[in-house]
């Protein structure tokens, strides 16, 4: 057998070969059709039908499960095993069985070879979903339960565990005990010393007879090995009310992690997640964009917080999931040994990550943008702001009577994820971590800061400050607005100049403290408190229009971003809402095509004046902060414009 070769299998009515990067090389020829173990080992179908290179069906099995991340573990997927115990190779197995002393007293004339493959590998067909192993390892899913109580009993996984425990004559006993695949996995049944056994999970203080002849270490050997069968399929939903599916699982399942672990892993939210690749046959994400750009990785997040956090985030993810190419995909749910899980295609890494490690679309020596990078970006932010009025209004939920609108809270350059794919060159940025994300009343809406709400300290807009401020569409604008700022800013000096805005932020303290954060408290003359945009970031937006690189459609990037968007709330003064900022970006981005808008640097100085400072009443949490640094805050000079009113502030939409 080879061992070098990867795998071909059938993928919409061709042959292809699995290679680490997906599906990619065509088979032309029918007679190299080949199913493989994520070992690596073939098994050439053709030769083994007819009773060839194998010795029997136990070592076939033996030689040809799926190795898992975690040494010395295998499984065998759903699809592999029937790919592997064909109907003809069962034959084969019974007939030897028929023809062997010590295993030929189970035959009879009622009890024939024929009607034993019948029990084992029925003709009958099953759903897809069903014949590749959803059910497996289940221990409640509402969306399959009455799937698993119905269809006919089968005993291939049964006499596949028999043949490895080498107990393969006992079939019978199952058989006649009705003890089928779907029973599985049995559980242990203590009736008192010496007296241990295996029941059904349904009856679990009796014992089955059909373990009468085991001893203690051939009952251990076949509840361990159960479980290799039991490996699940994840799968998307087939069902249209219920849009993720969530499983949960017996405490000792195998889950189908292949590969070698890349031990990516990080902390985002409220969990903590891991890069786990699923192997071929154990999920039906094939076919879903994101999964492709993502090379066949998973990212897989362990939720560490409390019950209702994971099933917000779940709630949030599955009203958006698969609505907007540039809102993260969730692929399914589960629960195991009491944590709970959320799956999504693997990104290569968040949007800061990127900037480190890419050049910018400025080039310094011809003092031009390149164009492919430069119409990439401008799509990409494109996409972003334009999955963010998604968000801010979902209009696929129709929510007429009882308006309500989605935030996503957090953006920030982690939680933009770039998905490198194989088709498009420069991949595709995803805005991910919906995990405080929330859908919305205008009354259930909290006042800020919500100390439970992880938001990004140096994106936090100034109503977290002020008396009244509540979580609001307005919130997300701000946080754009700050990040595609920093977006600006890497496309004309890359990650260097991405850092020396930070520095340049940092020091003005706020309230105290050295913070990259945008805006400013400062002392009113007359008494009181005023907030304003850092006048840092006023002068860097200025020193970007007068930047060498700096476009056309940067320059107009630029007003939107200080006009609309980075704007304290006042009496007089409201930020764009997502509807108006999609319709400005979408005007620029038809544009950047256009040499002279998109590629040509026309530098200009740009006078914005001094930020507008606006007097405000403070929360509660920002009087504490400013009392306990009275000598430190600064005092402002100029005029203020009035606030808007607490009762005002918790209105804004």
């Amino acid at each position: 057998m080879a061992h070098n070769q990867p795998p071909i299998v059938h993928v919409e009515g061709k042959l292809r070969r699995i290679t680490t990067s997906g599906l990619d090389v065509p088979v032309e020829n029918e007679t190299t059709y080949r199913s493989v173990a994520a070992s690596g080992h073939e098994i050439n179908l053709e030769g083994i039908r007819k009773g060839r290179d194998y010795k029997n069906l136990r070592a076939l099995l033996r030689g040809h499960g799926v190795s898992h991340h975690d040494p010395g573990k295998v499984f065998y997927p759903d699809q592999l095993l029937r790919r592997i115990m064909t109907r003809e190779r069962v034959l084969e197995e019974l007939n030897r069985m028929e023809e062997r002393k010590d295993t030929s007293h189970i035959f009879s004339s009622s009890c024939t070879v024929s009607w034993y493959a019948d029990q084992i590998a029925p003709l009958e067909e099953l759903e897809p979903d069903i014949a590749n192993g959803v059910q497996n390892a289940m221990e409640t899913d509402t969306e399959t339960l009455e799937h698993a109580k119905s269809g006919s009993k089968r005993y291939l996984k049964i006499f596949a565990i028999l043949l490895l425990c080498q107990f393969k004559d006992s079939i019978k006993k199952f058989i006649d005990a009705g003890v089928c695949d779907q029973d599985l996995p049995l559980v242990r049944c203590n009736e008192g010393p010496g007296k241990s056994g295996l029941a059904l999970r349904s009856r679990p203080h009796q014992k089955l007879q059909c373990f009468q002849n085991f001893k203690e270490s051939n009952l251990d050997q076949f509840e361990c090995n159960q479980y290799q069968f039991l490996v699940p399929y994840f799968c998307l939903s087939s069902n249209e009310s219920i849009a993720v599916r969530h499983t949960k699982y017996f405490q000792r399942t195998i889950l189908p992690w292949t590969g070698n672990d890349l031990r990516r892993e990080n902390s985002g939210g409220y969990g903590h997640i891991y890069c786990k690749k699923i192997h071929y046959f154990s999920h039906g994400f094939h076919s879903v964009k994101q999964v492709g750009a993502g090379n066949g990785w998973f990212a897989v997040k362990m939720i560490t917080t409390k019950q209702r956090d994971f099933q917000n985030e779940r709630d949030m993810l599955q009203l958006f999931s698969g609505k907007h190419d540039h809102l993260i995909n969730i692929l399914m749910t589960y629960t195991l040994e009491g944590n709970n899980y959320l799956i999504f295609p693997w990104a290569d890494c968040d949007l800061e990550s990127y900037w480190k490690q890419t050049s910018p679309p400025y080039d310094p020596w011809t003092k031009l943008m390149r164009p492919d990078p430069m119409h990439w970006i401008s799509k990409q932010i494109l996409g972003i702001v334009s999955a963010v009025h998604k968000l801010h209004n979902p209009d696929h939920l129709h929510l007429v009577e009882d308006k309500r609108y989605a935030m996503h809270g957090d953006l920030k350059p982690e939680n933009i994820l770039w998905f490198k794919g194989n088709r498009e060159a420069d991949g595709i940025l995803v805005v991910g971590d919906l995990g405080i994300s929330s859908i919305h009343r205008k009354e259930s809406r909290s006042n800020i800061p919500n100390r439970e709400v992880p938001f990004s300290p140096d994106y936090r807009p100034p109503e977290c400050d002020q008396e009244g401020g509540v979580i609001s569409r307005a919130f997300d604008i701000w946080t754009l607005g700050c990040l595609l700022l920093e977006m600006i800013t890497w496309c004309l000096g890359g990650w260097n100049m991405v850092e020396e805005f930070e520095r340049k932020r940092m020091r003005v303290p706020y309230l105290g403290v050295r913070s990259n954060i945008y805006f400013d408290v400062q002392k009113a003359q007359d008494g009181g408190e005023v907030i304003m945009v850092k006048e840092a970031v006023i002068e860097w937006m200025a020193a970007l229009h007068a930047h060498e690189g700096c476009t056309k459609y940067f320059h107009d990037l630029l007003d939107i971003i200080h006009n609309n968007m980075l704007v304290v709330l006042s009496k007089g003064k409201d930020r764009i809402s997502s509807g108006g900022l999609l319709e400005k970006i979408r005007e620029i981005d038809r544009r950047v095509s256009e040499r002279e808008y998109g590629h040509l640097a026309c530098p200009t100085k740009r006078l914005y004046g001094r930020p507008i400072a606006v007097k405000i009443k403070v929360n509660q949490y920002a009087r504490e902060r400013i009392d306990n640094f009275k000598g430190i805050l600064g005092t402002y000079d100029g005029r203020a414009v009035v606030s808007k009113t607490p009762s005002e502030m918790k209105e804004v939409d």
